[in-house]
């Protein structure tokens, strides 16, 4: 007979998860019954037959727990807790969550005969991490840190390790890190969702989005941990047996700094954000804690934003997700001036190799926003719309046609935008030439081979330019291009320094601008000296080729 699941906390990011995990990668053979609870109304949008939704509420007693969850749970084999209850004091929040996880434990013995795992998720606050700077990465078998405040997590554990003792199930515990995932309707602490209508709500008022921290937390290094790679990584550990008795972290296998992701994320938003955000605010101590901005603050008068947005786009049930914005947790997450970091050696070495790029989850988990109807999709403005004209041609409304204002903060943004990246793209630019004078002879000549595969690495392609009036572009950034030719170079044909600046500003990186702009003119002007080639050969491994 197969196995039984009972997930607790069913409706948040983590449970769901893991539901919507052995819905997709597992058959009724191997888990005949899934049973999902929550003290809420079920709320996923995943359908399956092995689904068996019951509503529980923690806080009552074992005893009154057993009484409901006798039919129900009678042949679970494996229980996952993702439950929590939220408390403003600290106090009343460790006592809570303390009392949450016990009342499941104790009636769950109750009445599952045939228990073979139970796994408890916790998370990177076991290490302290979101309240003082600490050892990093954190591993699972460090002892306990005293904190400021006590940890709910502990006395969970101590509860679990307790009460496993002398019975036949084991036990596991899942330490991630800032979850990023989504779920069928707003919940609360979704940073994912929070990034995401704080960058549309400034993209809708053609504001900058910088990113609302200090400069120590913005280059530093963080990770953070996708759902559904968690859910993998929880249910691999529960139903291994050379896992058993035993605590993971689980991050998506990667560190970043949010200097180079923070525009990335914004860009997927047609959001203005750069690498090179500026602080007014001196650099600060670690351990400190400082905002450059305060997003609850900001958030305060941005709901009319938000709802006129969520009009334009034909979606008014998004409007509530405004609601779930967690503006005061993110300035709380952003305030911190440390790096801290989980390692995942511990997982490794028992055989899981899960992983994820971190940028590949926000964006994936942003996706499945806009399917669930969370959030509207990112739009070329009105003004942008490409709209035909006599020769068929996409041609550019003019200005006035729709909100002048809206135009010219609009239009300003995007020459800001532009200005930025022809700075990025001139330092790009030296480091490649440098790399170049340090090739060899025979690495010159291979160089256009080089740079063609440099250039199957970027997300973007260049615009081919069809004639000297504009080009034939389609897409939210070959609207931006459309509208630099229509009213930067009005004046005529481009010149060839126009024709240059033009190709640099859109080039995905400065390699594809060599390859498609400069072609064998390159060659002759990275001419190596033999007497040169020594010289700087030991600088090469400072200046990659990749931009």
């Amino acid at each position: 007979m197969g196995k039984t699941a009972l997930i607790t906390g069913a409706n948040g990011i983590s449970g769901g998860a893991i539901l919507e995990y052995l819905v997709k990668n597992t058959s009724a053979d191997e888990w005949t019954s899934i049973i999902a609870t929550s003290r809420s109304p079920f709320q996923t949008t995943v359908e399956d037959p092995r689904i068996k939704f019951v509503a529980l509420d923690f806080s009552k007693s074992s005893d009154a727990l057993a009484t409901e969850m006798k039919d129900a749970c009678a042949h679970v084999t494996h229980a996952y807790f993702c439950s929590y209850v939220h408390k403003d004091d600290f106090s009343e929040l460790n006592s809570a969550n303390e009392a949450l996880f016990e009342n499941f434990v104790d009636a769950l013995e109750q009445v599952a005969p045939k228990l073979e795992n139970i796994t408890l998720q916790t998370g990177g606050k076991h290490y302290y991490v979101h309240l003082m700077p600490v050892p990093s990465p954190a591993r699972e078998e460090e002892p306990r840190l005293e904190g400021p405040i006590p940890n709910f997590y502990f006395p969970q554990e101590d509860k679990l390790f307790a009460a496993q003792k002398g019975k036949n199930w084991s036990w596991n515990v899942i330490r991630p890190e800032a979850i990023i995932g989504a779920t069928s309707k707003p919940n609360g602490m979704n940073e994912a969702l929070t990034i995401a209508m704080y960058f549309l709500t400034c993209r809708e008022m053609g504001t900058e989005a910088p990113m609302p921290t200090n400069q120590r937390y913005w280059e530093g290094t963080d990770d953070v941990s996708y759902a559904p790679l968690i859910a993998d990584l929880t249910i691999y550990a529960s139903t291994h047996a050379n896992c058993a008795n035993q605590a993971f972290n689980v991050t998506n296998g990667d560190y970043f700094s949010w200097k180079y992701l923070w525009p990335r994320l914004a860009e997927y938003f047609n959001a203005q954000a750069t690498s090179d955000q500026k602080f007014s605010k001196p650099y600060p101590k670690e351990g400190d804690l400082q905002l450059e901005l305060s997003l609850l603050e900001w958030s305060q008068d941005k709901r009319q934003v938000w709802e006129k947005l969520c009009e334009k786009q034909n979606l008014p049930a998004a409007k509530s997700t405004f609601d779930f914005g967690t503006w005061a947790f993110q300035d709380w997450v952003f305030q911190r001036t440390w790096s801290a970091t989980l390692s995942m050696s511990k997982a490794r070495q028992f055989g899981w190799n899960g992983y994820i790029d971190s940028y590949q989850a926000f964006i994936e988990t942003f996706e499945t926003f806009k399917r669930n109807g969370l959030i509207p999709a990112p739009i070329t403005p009105d003004f942008l719309t490409p709209t035909p004209i006599n020769n068929g041609e996409a041609g550019i409304p003019m200005v006035g046609s729709q909100d002048p204002q809206a135009f010219a903060a609009w239009r300003e943004g995007q020459k800001e935008a532009l200005r930025q990246r022809w700075r990025r793209l001139q330092a790009e630019k030296d480091v490649l030439e440098k790399k170049c004078r340090a090739l060899s002879a025979i690495q010159v000549i291979d160089l256009d081979r080089v740079l063609r595969a440099e250039k199957k690495k970027t997300e973007k392609k260049i615009s081919i330019l069809n004639d000297e009036e504009g080009a034939s572009l389609v897409g939210a950034d070959q609207h931006i291009l459309a509208f630099w030719f229509k009213w930067q170079f009005k004046e005529g044909p481009l010149s060839p320094s126009r024709f240059l600046l033009t190709g640099l500003m859109i080039s995905a990186s400065f390699a594809e601008f060599i390859v498609q702009i400069t072609g064998k003119a390159l060659l002759e002007h990275l001419s190596v000296n033999p007497k040169e080639e020594k010289e700087e050969e030991d600088e090469e491994e400072d200046f990659p080729l990749e931009t």
